[in-house]
């Protein structure tokens, strides 16, 4: 079984909300994940099944990206390819641990949802997109299937550099994409996560802070 902290209902959350890793808040409530692998066209569990979810997401989608920062647009391809990948339903049930410590006053609301692995290719003309990911879709309702992903802008496949703020004044720049596929296109966004602590921390006491910013997204009308 897998453990996911959210704090959300589960396949709502734009980052992280079906990675399968350990939970990260000691003693603090998670999502209990237990994936069963099934067939394509399998639609008992859920009312809906992988193809349901591929006819949504699969192919491919020409959008408008809007880079944030500057607000200069590019075309950008997104495509989506099932190549025989497996298909799980997923099984989440809230867990509040017990302990003699405190428990954080989180709730947690952990829906039932379907994983289809698929391949995404993303481009955008400017040449700073050129990159593949084998990612899960997600859906909790055969109406909206999303993926998510994090990774190290300096491995891009594009000429994307990272502007919005100088690294080296934080510990970890981190980024992550978040893709929703629905009977509308494709919508998505590049979000990148500076993070820093002080130098002269002493024991428990520390200062630390974070800047989460969107560096692109689409379509256009996502900007408002």
């Amino acid at each position: 079984m897998d453990r996911t902290l959210l704090t959300l209902p589960a396949w709502l959350l734009l980052v992280g909300c079906f990675d399968n890793g350990e939970h990260t808040l000691e003693d603090g409530p998670y999502c209990e994940n237990t994936p069963t692998a099934i067939s394509l066209g399998d639609a008992a569990a859920m009312g809906f099944s992988g193809a349901d979810m591929l006819a949504l997401a699969q192919g491919g989608f020409d959008e408008t990206l809007t880079w944030a920062a500057s607000a200069t647009t590019t075309p950008i391809h997104i495509s989506v390819g099932y190549a025989e990948g497996e298909v799980r339903f997923v099984d989440s049930i809230a867990v509040y641990p017990e302990g003699d410590g405190d428990t954080p006053a989180i709730g947690v609301e952990c829906e039932d949802f379907m994983e289809v692995d698929v391949s995404i290719i993303i481009t955008t003309e400017d040449g700073a997109l050129d990159e593949t990911y084998e990612l899960a879709l997600a859906s909790a309702d055969g109406v909206h299937v999303v993926a998510n992903t994090s990774f190290d802008h300096t491995q891009m496949g594009g000429s994307y550099e990272y502007t919005l703020l100088d690294p080296s004044e934080y510990d970890d720049v981190s980024h992550g994409l978040a893709l929703t596929f629905d009977e509308d296109g494709s919508r998505g966004e590049l979000t990148a996560m500076a993070e820093g602590c002080d130098a002269d921390c002493t024991g428990d006491e520390c200062t630390c802070w974070a800047s989460i910013d969107t560096v692109a997204y689409w379509p256009l009308d996502d900007s408002e």
